[in-house]
């Protein structure tokens, strides 16, 4: 068994937890969305070759970085902002979603949930898991700018450096919403 060590316990269940599910399909679809380098995922591509993978990342050095990782794999990545990913750049609905260290970065976050809504299947699952760190135990003063900045330069049209930290209740009234 390989083991992945990285990233959060949340995001290591997540991924054992779609190993296990892909095990028993045909056929799984993935949508990832915030894929970033798309290393999580390649694994289990290599490791199952029923799975389609698709990754929605919104800068361009990571989707390069993310088609380098999964050359030769079932995998499609695309360059765009989660919220026109259903009719834009996928049409298609799928099995699985998966937001992996995403939400806190996304400045309009119930449309990135409704887009979220709009591209699973009605018996599909959403996986999704954000973090804390960011605004707990900032690593730097850019870090610590950042938090600070980020939310006024997203309103002023400059999303990419957006990062908020995530209340619970906030999400399910917005997860409701959607």
């Amino acid at each position: 068994m390989d083991v992945l060590t990285e990233g959060n316990a949340a995001k290591l269940y997540c991924l054992d937890w779609i190993a296990q599910y892909a095990a028993d399909k045909p056929a799984v679809t993935i949508l990832d969305l915030g894929c970033g380098d798309a290393r999580n995922f390649v694994r289990l591509l290599k490791q199952n070759p029923r799975v389609l993978y698709v990754g929605v990342e919104p800068s361009p050095a990571a989707c390069e970085a993310a088609r380098a990782n999964t050359a030769g794999l079932k995998a499609t990545i695309l360059n765009g902002y989660a919220y026109d990913v259903y009719g834009r750049l996928v049409k298609e609905r799928f099995d699985l979603l998966v937001s992996f260290s995403v939400f806190e970065h996304v400045y309009r976050r119930l449309d990135y949930l409704r887009a979220a809504r709009a591209c699973i299947k009605d018996d599909g699952y959403f996986l999704i898991n954000y973090d804390a760190g960011h605004f707990v135990y900032p690593k730097n003063a850019r870090e610590r700018l950042k938090n600070w900045l980020g939310p006024l330069l997203a309103r002023l049209g400059a999303e990419r450096y957006f990062q908020a930290f995530v209340r619970q209740a906030d999400f399910e009234a917005m997860l409701a919403a959607a």
